[in-house]
């Protein structure tokens, strides 16, 4: 991610945030007794596309939450679509025309976003379900970055 130095004031506007996949198996199913949540296991999953014609950033957001047995509880995944309106100022692109930076700030910026809502959207899927205390954890900035953009460029579509 390029430095913050000189960064611009972003404008933008959320499009639509939407959820692409939902299911669980409830503990009936699993013939589980119970469910230590001290040891469960969360796997994460992010993809990120840049469109200059359309000056959209688009980030899909999954996660799978798994027991300590590793037999899977529940997936969920969601899209969101970001329009930047000054696109040109908040968007680098690289010498690879397929390839575009987005400033470190925005970036974290969005993908915190993209995480907090996925998060209020799953808790609200699980509120009657045998899985109501499992949510998506808070993350920092710094952990977003490790988990999420370590070494990573962000793919355009024209």
């Amino acid at each position: 991610m390029p430095s913050t130095e000189n960064i611009v004031d972003v404008k933008y506007g959320i499009n639509f945030a939407k959820t692409l996949s939902f299911s669980y198996k409830s503990m009936e199913v699993l013939e589980l007794q119970e469910i230590d949540l001290t040891k469960l296991k969360v796997k994460f999953v992010n993809k990120i596309e840049v469109n200059k014609n359309l000056q959209i950033i688009e980030i899909d957001f999954g996660t799978n939450f798994f027991n300590d047995k590793d037999i899977e509880l529940l997936e969920y995944s969601l899209r969101m679509n970001y329009h930047i309106l000054n696109f040109e100022e908040a968007v680098v692109s690289n010498s690879d025309p397929q390839t575009y930076e987005i400033h470190d700030r925005l970036m974290l910026h969005l993908m915190g976003l993209t995480i907090s809502t996925a998060r209020g959207i799953l808790i609200s899927h699980l509120m009657n379900t045998d899985y109501k205390n499992i949510f998506i954890p808070v993350f920092s900035e710094s952990e977003i970055e490790k988990l999420f953009f370590s070494g990573k460029k962000e793919k355009s579509k024209e």
